[in-house]
């Protein structure tokens, strides 16, 4: 039995005739009888009844065709593996990150990966986590860094930091003198927030439905920018991580108040697209993007943001 024959063997099974497998496979229909001849004769049985008006499979076809899959299946992986082991880090890699984090993170990736694989070219995008994530799930980026505190994402992810939330006010002499704020106080602040689509307003609608009560949002904009644009014009509040203001979170005239019972927490998270398996150079990309990401938290560059123990990411991971 040779990969020729149980190549032949699949498309006869598939197709149920010599002449429509002979097209498929390119191959002489006499050739590819005598090849499947060949096949049955070293196996000591029929694969295939012979009619007018094509093959059908004997029990022992039945039997042999999920296995000549797994067979062809495995060769090919084998294949793309040793190919993909051999060449050089180098190709297209295209990373979504959250708006929050893309200014801090965006830099230095780029220059850790020009520096280690200058072959690879690498495509940065941000967006909201909701369109990270859609954009993950239907193959248009190969790696994204995802927000989600519920731990509900439909696809393998690795637990990689944690935010702490914060009510967010400009000139405010309401948050001046307070630290800390309860989450039932909430609702007594005209709210700018993202959609329903998003991992931390869901949170947030969770927490206060548990509570008996609504919060009060005065507008639904999924731009960060333009909710921090109307947080200086003083026309409301946010409900956000620090790192989404970058640097500017040593204005003066910025507060952040830390909400408590409950906690706001943010996990982030590093996925690859589930539409096809990851290459070497995304692998490369995808290792790069969490070390930038642990040092910028370990140099405390990441405004607000907790490393995970590896004892939690473990944990979440499960």
């Amino acid at each position: 039995m040779d990969m020729k024959q149980i190549t032949y063997f699949i498309a006869i099974a598939e197709r149920g005739s010599i002449a429509a497998a002979s097209t498929a496979v390119r191959i002489a229909q006499p050739a590819l009888s005598a090849q499947i001849s060949n096949l049955e004769s070293e196996l000591g049985v029929s694969l295939f009844v012979r009619h007018r008006h094509g093959m059908t499979l004997t029990s022992a076809g039945r039997a042999l065709l999920p296995h000549a899959r797994t067979i062809v299946e495995n060769v090919r992986l084998a294949r793309a593996a040793a190919i993909d082991a051999a060449t050089e880090h180098a190709g297209a890699v295209v990373v979504g990150l959250p708006v929050t984090t893309s200014t801090i993170l965006t830099v230095p990736i780029v220059e850790s990966v020009r520096r280690r694989y200058p072959k690879i070219e690498l495509r940065v995008v941000d967006g909201m986590s909701g369109d990270i994530l859609a954009w993950l799930m239907d193959g248009r980026l190969d790696i994204g860094i995802l927000y989600e505190s519920d731990r509900t994402l439909p696809l393998p992810a690795t637990p990689l930091a944690a935010d702490d939330v914060f009510l967010i006010g400009y000139n405010c002499a309401t948050l001046r003198q307070r630290a800390e704020i309860s989450f039932s106080e909430l609702a007594n602040f005209p709210l700018f927030h993202t959609s329903r689509e998003h991992a931390l307003r869901r949170v947030l609608d969770q927490i206060a439905h548990r509570q008996g009560y609504s919060l009060h949002y005065v507008a639904e904009i999924d731009s960060i920018p333009q909710i921090k644009g109307l947080i200086y014009q003083g026309h409301g509040y946010a409900v956000l991580p620090k790192i989404s203001f970058g640097e500017a979170v040593n204005d003066e005239r910025l507060f952040f108040t830390r909400i408590r019972n409950p906690r706001l927490q943010l996990r982030s998270c590093i996925a690859l697209t589930p539409v096809r398996a990851p290459s070497q150079s995304v692998q490369g990309v995808a290792a790069i993007v969490s070390e930038v990401a642990e040092d910028l938290i370990s140099r405390e560059k990441w405004p607000g943001g907790h490393l995970l123990s590896l004892a939690t990411r473990t944990a979440w991971a499960k």
